[in-house]
């Protein structure tokens, strides 16, 4: 029997990007004898069709969302914050009802609302940052505590999640 594989890229609906692109190649590669994964976006678009075009399950929680605004002030964050908060409940109630072995997350927001909601139903997270955003502390913090497995897309990438943070 498969594991179950939740993987959480909410990210614009419009939105189909590099770690779009990386985690479709991942996706299209998963063996499916081994992983039955389902792919949580925040809405219908590029990437979601793209998933389901290599027959992949895709679910919306459209309150979710991937990335704050582009450079985005102390209010911007704050709503994103709150948007990734308030996807939990959604999150969890699709957790429970896959009922997922494993929660891979591939976005900001992801990694968010993906790592509480694991922790708070025991689940294993693998956290796959493609990209440096602001905020390190904020996330060494995260992928710490909540992340079991942390994939950095590079170099550069791992070297930003490792400032002050003991190991990857």
């Amino acid at each position: 029997m498969p594991v179950h594989v939740i993987v959480l890229n909410p990210v614009r609906a419009d939105s189909f990007g590099g770690a779009e692109r990386v985690l479709l190649e991942f996706l299209s590669r998963l063996d499916r004898e081994r992983y039955r994964p389902i792919v949580i976006v925040s809405g219908d678009g590029k990437f979601s069709r793209a998933v389901k075009d290599i027959d992949i399950e895709v679910e919306a929680i459209p309150v979710l969302t991937g990335t704050p605004a582009i450079n985005p002030n102390q209010l911007d964050y704050f709503l994103f914050i709150l948007r990734c908060l308030m996807g939990i409940p959604f999150l969890i109630a699709k957790l429970l009802r896959f009922p997922a072995s494993l929660v891979h997350t591939n976005s900001r927001g992801g990694h968010i609302a993906g790592g509480i909601a694991a922790k708070i139903l025991g689940l294993p997270v693998v956290m796959h940052f493609q990209d440096h955003p602001s905020h390190a502390k904020f996330y060494n913090w995260l992928s710490a505590y909540f992340a079991h497995r942390v994939i950095a897309a590079s170099r550069a990438t791992e070297d930003w999640l490792t400032q002050g943070r003991w190991s990857l």
